[in-house]
């Protein structure tokens, strides 16, 4: 009998997780006639999503193991696919596939160690043999990603700022302010799977001519001939200047949900120069303890392979380029302004 493989991509975020799974979720049909089945979870808008990590987190919350139990034993369908209960349905219906299965979710390494086991064990249960992997940044490529990444989403560091005059003092980064780093995600696979999981270095499935998508395609679902598939990229990264500015902006403003000001980010991201976000040598030199730990812990967990990395800044910005640099963002500003106004529905009198 042959074994069923389950490939579960445990994505760590900025290692192209959110094109891979759309990648893989666009080419479904294609990867079906190859012998490798996707879940068709719906999402709140009724879509088959690519990233897994909500349907899973909740079919497995121990809140749910009742239900769970419930839909198994009695194995009718949901009249709502979009639902728990829908996604429990889903889920169960893939595990009795013939085929291999895929799994992605960029939040799988953060669920609780018990859901997590949990889950393990029900697809085990199954005939499959779970093959876990994960892309890795260095640990200073992932820094400079992530930070970006969240300072995108609305978060606010203090000891990021526009130009060297700008950047405050700091003797030491706040024990509260930790800096992004996958060292507890890699610790808590490592207790789950042992010797099982798979990690691959980003910078290596960076290299490979067709980008990290190909790589995942061509090495993990053994993929040997991509003709047809369709490539997706996706989760552009903000610029070096717009970063700093939505930086300064989230300390004041709470502005994740206002589509407006997202627009105008984005307006700006377009307008700057595509110098990608780096840390300046200064702003470095603020956090580089708490950075060296976390690159000592990632050499003892994976080895030198997934550490060594060259360590390149920004260049600081002059007064002069500055304010060149809030010049052209007001321009952008008024543009934005004047089109907004045009794009808004006038009122009725009545």
């Amino acid at each position: 009998m042959t074994v069923k493989i389950c490939f579960l991509h445990l994505g760590f975020h900025k290692t192209a997780t959110t094109s891979i799974q759309l990648t893989c979720r666009n080419n479904s049909e294609l990867l079906l006639k190859k012998k490798i089945e996707t879940p068709r979870f719906k999402n709140e808008k009724n879509r088959i999503s690519g990233n897994h990590t909500g349907q899973l987190r909740n079919i497995f919350d121990v809140s749910n193991e009742t239900l769970y139990a419930q839909i198994k034993r009695e194995g009718s369908k949901p009249e709502q696919s979009n639902s728990l209960e829908g996604h429990i349905f889903e889920f169960l219906r893939l595990l009795r596939s013939k085929n291999n299965i895929f799994l992605s979710g960029e939040g799988i390494p953060l669920f609780r160690k018990e859901s997590l086991k949990r889950m393990v064990i029900e697809i085990e249960a199954h005939g499959f043999q779970i093959y876990p992997f994960a892309l890795v940044r260095s640990p200073y490529a992932y820094l400079n990603s992530a930070l970006q990444q969240t300072i995108k989403g609305g978060r606010h560091y203090p000891w990021i700022g526009l130009s060297e005059d700008q950047l405050q003092s700091l003797e030491m980064i706040e024990k509260s302010q930790k800096l992004p780093n996958t060292v507890t995600s890699i610790k808590r696979l490592q207790s789950i799977f042992s010797q099982s999981i798979h990690f691959y270095p980003f910078s290596r499935a960076s290299k490979d001519p067709e980008g990290p998508v190909a790589f995942v395609l061509k090495n993990i679902l053994k993929q040997d001939n991509l003709e047809g598939f369709e490539m997706t990229n996706a989760n552009q990264s903000l610029s070096n200047f717009a970063t700093r500015i939505q930086n300064i902006l989230n300390k004041d403003i709470q502005h994740i949900s206002n589509n407006d000001l997202k627009k105008l980010i984005h307006r700006l991201n377009d307008q700057a120069k595509p110098e990608k976000f780096l840390l300046t040598s200064q702003e470095f030199n603020a956090i580089e303890a708490c950075f060296q730990e976390i690159r000592a812990s990632m050499d003892q967990l994976l080895g030198p392979g997934f550490t060594e990395e060259n360590i390149y800044f920004s260049k600081n910005k002059s007064s002069q380029d500055v304010n060149q640099s809030l010049v052209d963002l007001t321009r952008s500003l008024y543009k934005f302004a004047a089109t907004n106004s045009k794009q808004k529905p006038k009122r009725s009198k009545c």
